[in-house]
C-alpha cells in the first residue's frame, strides 16, 4: 500500500495514457464522466485509496467521489476495506467477470423480457403501421440478443 499522495500522482502522472483510455471506455459504456475517472485510476494504480486521495487526484469535491464510490460499489466494480475510523477502496478482483456478468444481466433481466413482450404485442396488433414498427424493433432485438448470447458463450 502506497502511503503518500505525491507517490499516488507519480503512479497518476506516469499511467495518465492508460488512465485516459479506461476512462473513455467506461464514459462510452455510460457510466457518468467522474464515476469513469475513479474506476479508471482506481484499476490503473491498484491500490488503495481513501475519498481524500481521490480528491487530491482528480479535484472533485468530496460529495461527488462519495457518490461515484457508492455507485461503484452497488455495481461490484470496487469494495471498501475499514482502516481504522476511514474506508479506503479498491478494485474488485476480477473485474472481467464483472463485465460479462453485467452483459448477461441485461440479456436476461432487460432483452428477454423485452423480446416477450414485443412478441406479445406483435401477436395481437392488427394495425399494420404499428405492426411493421413492432416488427422492426422485434428483429433489431432478436439480433441484439443473437449477439451478446454468442459473445457470452465464448466465456
Amino acid at each position: 500500500m502506497i502511503h503518500h499522495i505525491y507517490d499516488y500522482t507519480t503512479l497518476y502522472e506516469k499511467l495518465k495514457p492508460v488512465i485516459d483510455l479506461l476512462y473513455m471506455t467506461f464514459t462510452t459504456m455510460g457510466l457518468i464522466d467522474s464515476c469513469s475517472m475513479i474506476l479508471a485510476i482506481t484499476l490503473a494504480i491498484r491500490e488503495e485509496f481513501t475519498v481524500n486521495d481521490y480528491v487530491a487526484l482528480t479535484g472533485y469535491a468530496k460529495s461527488t467521489i462519495s457518490t461515484c464510490l457508492g455507485m461503484l460499489e452497488r455495481m461490484g466494480f470496487i469494495h471498501k476495506v475499514k482502516r481504522g475510523r476511514r474506508y479506503s477502496y479498491m478494485p474488485t478482483s476480477d473485474i472481467g467477470k464483472i463485465f460479462i456478468n453485467r452483459f448477461r444481466n441485461i440479456l436476461e433481466r432487460k432483452l428477454k423480457p423485452l423480446e416477450d413482450k414485443l412478441l406479445m404485442l406483435l401477436k395481437d396488433e392488427k394495425d399494420e403501421y404499428v405492426r411493421s414498427k413492432l416488427e422492426s424493433l422485434t428483429s433489431e432485438v432478436n439480433n441484439l440478443i443473437k449477439v451478446l448470447e454468442d459473445l457470452l458463450s465464448k466465456v
